[in-house]
């Protein structure tokens, strides 16, 4: 499994706005995800799940870190400690040069657009060959409750982990109705919020599926520094 789909799972962690058993769906194109279409973010208590797309979704659990892939048409799973994340960041924080210590802050390009039907303020970051374009709405429905939820989220281990690779709950003015995400080699992906409901969630949702089998976790570089 590549880093790239760590890394751009964190990437769009950073644009759901959690709450106790919600279901947030967002339409994505472009990157190595898979085929484009909808992607649907489901959050109950500290667990996340993200079906990225028909073919992965990957379950958190936000206060340990802890990650599990699921591979479906293969019917197999990976499963990444907190600890190995924490790691991989750190790695990647090194690598573009970050002290660890600095803050990825939003940056305002003074542009505006309209994204389905919301007014929306343009902002960027960049962290080392990863740059985050966030189409902020202001006046979504509700998202102030959304927005204080998420605030309580960030003393969490995840959110400790995600420091360097987005900004943080209180920098944001707004909901992100949409987010554009631009990798080394000239991967892009971006997502637009289409729907943001507070719903039922089961916890089988959570769980590794019968039937799937688990993947040894390939070696990457520095990761057992």
């Amino acid at each position: 499994m590549k880093t790239s789909l760590l890394s751009c799972a964190l990437a769009l962690l950073s644009s759901a706005f959690l709450h106790a058993d919600l279901v947030m769906v967002q339409s994505i194109e472009g990157g190595g995800l898979g085929q484009n279409g909808e992607m649907t973010v489901k959050m109950k208590g500290n667990k996340l799940r993200i079906d990225i797309s028909k073919e992965a979704s990957v379950m958190t659990d936000t206060e340990s870190g802890d990650m599990t892939t699921l591979m479906h048409s293969q019917k197999v799973y990976m499963q990444v400690s907190g600890a190995m994340t924490a790691q991989m960041l750190k790695n990647a924080a090194a690598q573009s040069g970050k002290s660890g210590n600095e803050k990825v802050t939003l940056q305002p390009t003074g542009k505006k657009e309209t994204v389905n039907g919301y007014e929306t303020e343009i902002y960027t970051t960049v962290v080392g060959d990863q740059k985050a374009t966030y189409w902020i709405a202001k006046d979504y429905p509700e998202g102030a409750k959304f927005l204080d939820f998420f605030k309580k989220m960030q003393g969490s281990a995840l959110s400790k982990m995600a420091r360097e690779a987005a900004p943080q709950p209180e920098d944001f003015p707004g909901v992100p109705v949409k987010t554009q995400v631009e990798m080394g080699a000239g991967q892009k992906v971006t997502t637009t919020l289409m729907s943001l409901k507070d719903e039922p969630v089961n916890d089988s949702e959570f769980a590794v599926p019968a039937g799937y089998k688990a993947m040894s976790m390939p070696t990457m570089p520095g990761a057992g520094e």
